[in-house]
């Protein structure tokens, strides 16, 4: 479509801001004669990252379409719609609240502020969906949250809001999986919440599918504002409590249940009944792995809800596109190599719906999580299999296409683990590997040297602190710069991030070193079309954007281009 191009040109000359005008009036045309689907698709793919901080009502209008849209990834969106939320009088409002003490905080004057903030149609869109990647907002949501523990816990009747507002900010909270800042009263009253709770499903256990009239709902929904409730004991018996027993908060609490309860039911069956790759145990030798196991196994990341609209394509053309090849190849088959929680995975399945996928992992929690999630989107092209990389010589199956992303740096030996996956790709085939750039991650180097010294371990606790310790730094340290990450703003992404137990980063120069002892031949990285268009305007040789020496050249001068790893596809000389 004409307007896709357009926008599409304006990006590439670096006029973003055009691009995204034009973008918006289209989408937000109403009763147009044909849904702008691809508009919409290049919108988010744009909005990524951007920040917003003013926009008319075509733009309001059109944020709260996608946010809405449930095919959309909604944290693509995330930072343009928390620019505009950040801006309005009634965050700003709630913000100046934020900063008053305890002691002269009048009930009666808050209440309507926060009501009002709970109240804006971005927000309410915005907080059960996305994790929240911008401090101010974290930081005023917390606020809200201490304030609505005070108001319901307080001297006075909750009102039929607070119930509400406690469900949208619990949302808001578990999508982070809880890594905002606590005070110690509010640990004190996850406590004690804690314990009565689990005193409630322990005295149960004999009558749980009675409905009853003592069951504690305004306490677990109080709970779920601060914690799982996987991590009560016996957490399992809240999916034998009838529904009836939660009324007259059953809209609330039945919703809760099922998100934390009934999802994680589903995640372990499936991967109790997942095959593994022979053998299926680590070796002892093998530490890294076995550390980097009991990571994921603690913290699945990252915990996606949306896929997006991935590009459909078929296995030669893709091939064909890369490497110039027309060569037919014998196999349709896709290995994802490292697939963690499974997003790569379902895309995959969803780019090559010709395919058959298999989805390796060392994590049996991260693998429940992807295949509860596939069997959600009604994909199943997906073969889930537990095991470790450096076991692939077990098999002799050939690939098509391999994805390695953001894995093999988490090897002890990545060179090893690389070496299994091209003994694995077919001679015709081409393979896709993600690595992170030494340049690039200056600041998480930062970052890691700080926490090694306050000796931080890898507990939910320790991930808190280490956050808090974080953001409270100068805006010029080093290490402050990873607080603009999206993964710093949940416990899982903030652990894989600063706090990983095994990782290493690349330069270009060694990356090129691995390429030639693999015969392995570069066929490009996988950027943006604007960063692309910037190499060219600065290497425009003929076979320049495939020279790592020059692409070494130009991240010395943009030292952040591959803060998203280094992205880019493989073949065999």
């Amino acid at each position: 479509m004409s307007t896709t191009r357009d926008a599409l040109a304006l990006h590439a000359a670096g006029r973003t801001t055009d691009a995204l005008i034009l973008l918006f009036n289209a989408v937000g045309v109403p009763d147009r004669a044909h849904p702008a689907h691809e508009e919409k698709q290049l919108l988010v793919q744009l909005l990524e990252g951007v920040a917003l901080n003013s926009g008319n009502d075509v733009i309001h209008r059109v944020l709260l379409e996608l946010l809405r849209d449930t095919a959309i990834d909604a944290q693509q969106v995330a930072r343009a719609a928390l620019g505009l939320v950040v801006a309005s009088p009634e965050f700003v409002a709630l913000e100046q609240w934020s900063t008053v003490p305890d002691a002269q905080i009048s009930e009666s004057q808050l209440a309507p502020v926060l009501l009002a903030f709970l109240s804006l149609p971005l927000a309410r869109a915005l907080l059960p969906r996305v994790v929240l990647s911008e401090s101010r907002v974290e930081r005023v949501v917390t606020f809200a949250r201490r304030a609505l523990l005070a108001f319901i816990t307080g001297e006075t009747s909750a009102e039929p809001w607070h119930w509400e507002a406690v469900h949208l900010l619990a949302q808001s909270a578990f999508n982070g999986e809880y890594a905002w800042h606590e005070a110690i009263d509010e640990r004190e009253f996850v406590d004690a919440a804690a314990a009565h709770l689990s005193t409630w499903l322990a005295e149960r256990s004999e009558a749980l599918e009675e409905v009853t009239a003592d069951a504690p709902a305004p306490m677990l929904l109080l709970y779920a504002l601060y914690r799982r409730l996987t991590l009560l004991a016996h957490w399992e018996r809240l999916a034998q409590v009838p529904a009836a027993t939660w009324e007259p908060f059953g809209e609330w609490t039945a919703p809760t249940v099922a998100q934390h309860v009934h999802e994680r039911l589903d995640e372990r069956h499936l991967a109790e009944v997942m095959p593994a790759l022979s053998p299926p145990e680590i070796p002892d030798c093998n530490e890294a792995s076995v550390r980097v196991r009991a990571m994921y196994e603690a913290h699945p990341y990252p915990r996606w809800t949306a896929l997006g609209t991935p590009r459909v394509t078929s296995v030669a053309s893709f091939v064909r596109e890369l490497s110039g090849r027309s060569a037919p190849l014998d196999t349709l088959r896709l290995l994802v190599a490292g697939c963690g929680t499974g997003r790569q995975a379902a895309h995959t399945a969803r780019s090559f719906p010709d395919s058959r996928v298999l989805a390796l992992d060392l994590s049996s929690a991260s693998l429940g999580y992807a295949a509860r999630m596939t069997q959600g989107l009604g994909i199943d092209t997906v073969d889930f299999m537990q095991g470790d990389i450096l076991a692939l010589d077990t098999t002799s199956e050939q690939f098509a296409i391999i994805f390695c992303s953001g894995v093999l740096h988490h090897l002890q030996n990545p060179h090893a683990g690389w070496a299994q996956l091209v003994q694995r790709m077919h001679p015709l085939g081409v393979m896709k590997i993600a690595l992170y750039s030494e340049t690039a991650r200056q600041a998480v180097a930062a970052a890691r040297a700080l926490i090694d010294a306050h000796k931080f371990a890898g507990t939910d606790d320790d991930v808190r602190h280490c956050r808090a310790l974080l953001l409270a730094l100068p805006g010029d340290d080093a290490a402050r710069a990873v607080t603009d990450s999206t993964d710093f703003y949940s416990l899982s992404g903030c652990r894989d991030l600063v706090m990983h137990v095994q990782e290493r980063a690349y330069t270009l120069p060694a990356l090129a070193a691995d390429l030639n002892a693999l015969q392995l031949r570069f066929l490009g990285f996988q950027l943006p079309v604007n960063v692309q268009q910037a190499f060219r305007r600065e290497h425009p040789a003929s076979g320049a954007i495939r020279s790592l020496d020059a692409w070494a050249q130009f991240e010395q001068r943009h030292p952040s281009t591959f803060w998203g790893m280094y992205q880019f596809f493989v073949e065999k000389r």
